[in-house]
């Protein structure tokens, strides 16, 4: 049956009714599903920004913040918009579907509902975000070296910066430059530009850990996010980055093989500071790494 091959997903459940919430528990427990339980709104929002699901089954009727608000306020965000959401409630009339329908609410679902009724919407529902989720994706996705792209780093950026704030952690940037990039390609050609450009991009993928976020912002130049890390840890990164490029040599589509170099400038978010103010000294710390490189070179 689908039921059996369709991957599990992870499903925040806001229900003030403790005994009805261990009920919507135990019935999707059984079928697998990592259940983050809650008791209203507000706690249901803090739990879907810390770790967004990929569906959210909510009443209606709640304190602090109703499921009717909790919905719009989830559609109207940049990033969760493709969390499924299906309301549970005991208004039946016309009116109160539409209100739920048009708040952004996906599905609607009258208490107390059939328990396979409730599984294969919430089955459905996965399939759907599953299916927003890859279109989202690909909008997200550097092309060329499969790494983010601009907007992708951007929004991070963005919900990162918020995280750090709401909770106090840690949060910095590596901005990371190729060396002599206009060299590369007016020797070997675009080709070879393209394929130090998916190496790197490779590279940076790998070595970065999972939460981290790596993208491709500029023609040659990389960004990499690290939520909870202080100025030493982005220091140490930064290092191993520019380490980890120069010992790995990169095959060039004509069969030559060279060794690229990188620059790498580490920043740490201040308090009080916006996101652009940490990119600004990222840059900062990246144009004065790389004058230290050439002087090194020079030398």
């Amino acid at each position: 049956m689908e039921s059996k091959t369709l991957p599990k997903g992870r499903i925040v459940v806001a229900e003030d009714d403790r005994f009805y919430r261990q009920i919507l528990a135990k019935r999707l427990a059984a079928e697998g599903h990592d259940v983050v339980l809650t008791q209203h709104g507000e706690e249901a929002w803090a739990a879907i920004l810390d770790d967004p699901p990929e569906l959210l089954l909510t009443d209606w009727m709640m304190p602090e913040l109703d499921g009717h608000k909790l919905c719009r306020r989830m559609k109207d965000h940049d990033t969760l918009h493709t969390v499924y959401c299906i309301l549970l409630t005991a208004k039946d009339r016309v009116e109160d579907k539409v209100a739920a329908l048009d708040a952004g609410a996906d599905d609607y679902l009258l208490k107390p509902c059939d328990d396979s009724e409730l599984l294969a919407r919430v089955r459905a529902g996965l399939r759907q975000h599953r299916t927003w989720f890859r279109l989202a994706a690909a909008t997200v996705t550097d092309p060329l070296t499969g790494v983010g792209n601009r907007r992708l780093f951007d929004q991070r950026l963005r919900e990162e910066c918020m995280r750090a704030d709401r909770y106090d952690t840690p949060l910095s940037l590596v901005l990371i430059d190729i060396d002599q990039f206009k060299a590369i390609n007016d020797t070997y050609g675009h080709p070879a530009g393209d394929a130090v450009l998916r190496r790197i991009g490779e590279l940076l993928a790998c070595e970065l850990r999972t939460g981290e976020a790596v993208a491709r912002i500029g023609g040659d130049e990389f960004a990499a996010l690290l939520p909870n890390a202080d100025g030493e840890d982005a220091e140490r990164v930064a290092a191993r980055i520019e380490g980890i490029a120069c010992t790995h040599p990169i095959d060039l589509p004509d069969g030559t093989k060279i060794v690229v170099r990188v620059a790498a400038g580490a920043a740490s978010l201040q308090s009080n500071q916006d996101p652009l103010s940490l990119v600004e000294n990222a840059d900062k710390a990246l144009y004065k790494r790389k004058r230290t490189k050439q002087k090194s070179a020079s030398a």
